[in-house]
Parts: C-alpha cells; structure tokens; sequence
C-alpha cells in the first residue's frame, strides 16, 4: 500500500465525416479477441509520468488544481498548472548536482533543502512515504519535470488528468 500517482494524457481521436480523411485516427485494435470498432472511439488516454509516494508532488497537484481536496479523484489541469510545477521545480533545482550531490557542501545542501521545504514541501500522511529532502525527492523533481516538459513539446492540443490512490 502507498500513494501511488498518475499523470495522464487524454487525445480526442473522434473520427467525424466532416473531418479530413489525412486527421482520421485508424489503427486495428482487438480485446480478447474481438475487433474494437475504433469509430466509436473518442478518446485515448497515455500514461504521462506515474509516482509512488511523491508526497511533495502530490500536495502540489492538491493544492495547486484540487482545491484542497485530497480524494483519489480525476483532476484536469490546465497547461499552465503544468507550466507552473516545472518553474516551481527550476527554482528548486537549478543549485542542485544531480551527478554528485555528494560533492555538495553541507552548507550548499541545507539551503536547497530549505528551499524545497519552502517552495515543494513534503506532506505527512497514512503511506505516503518519507518527508526527507533527500536525493529520491530531487531525482523525483528532475523526473516529473523532464516527463510534463516532453509531453508538452510533442501534444498541444491534449489535455491532462492527475489522479491518486492510496
């Protein structure tokens, strides 16, 4: 058990008459065994990023586009809540080595951690893992903002869902 988390992409692939044949979604697709009628397809949803027990990202998403309601429920954020989370993330890690954070001085590491409690804080909660500042939750950083900025480039017209289980 923990907090497990998901990110996900949904595109609207409905195949209108009216619609260019070039922009028709297409494609087989069988479900244990029987053809799908992909016509009757309108969305499709792509795994963007998952986390398990990302505390601080997730207190982010339920601040930031839950209203504070932490409920496992399906959420819609906008491009620039995403936007946001990165700038968050760049003003965090742009001190931050994430080749030899043991290079760091003890001095240079306590400021970053400051920071990170300040701007991303880790949040307490039943499974939702460790509230240290420590090189899991600057990796997950580095990750979660390569994973929304890929995306971003490659989909403009699609939307995005979080969610979260515990």
């Amino acid at each position: 058990m923990g907090l497990d988390m998901y990110l996900q992409r949904k595109k609207y692939v409905k195949n209108w008459d009216h619609n260019p044949k070039e922009k028709f979604f297409s494609g087989i697709a069988f479900v244990g065994g029987e053809p799908i009628d992909l016509n009757k397809i309108n969305t499709i949803t792509f795994d963007v990023h998952y986390w398990r027990k990302a505390n601080w990202i997730h207190r982010w998403f339920v601040e930031n586009v839950q209203d504070g309601n932490d409920d496992c429920g399906e959420y819609y954020i906008d491009r620039g809540q995403l936007k946001s989370l990165c700038e968050t993330i760049d003003s965090i890690t742009k001190e931050y080595n994430f080749f030899m954070p043991h290079k760091m001085t003890s001095e240079q590491l306590e400021k970053i951690q400051k920071l990170a409690e300040k701007k991303l804080p880790a949040s307490e909660g039943f499974f939702f893992g460790s509230q240290d500042y420590d090189e899991y939750y600057f990796e997950t950083l580095r990750e979660t903002k390569e994973a929304i900025e890929n995306s971003l480039k490659k989909t403009p017209e699609d939307e995005y869902y979080y969610s979260s289980s515990w």
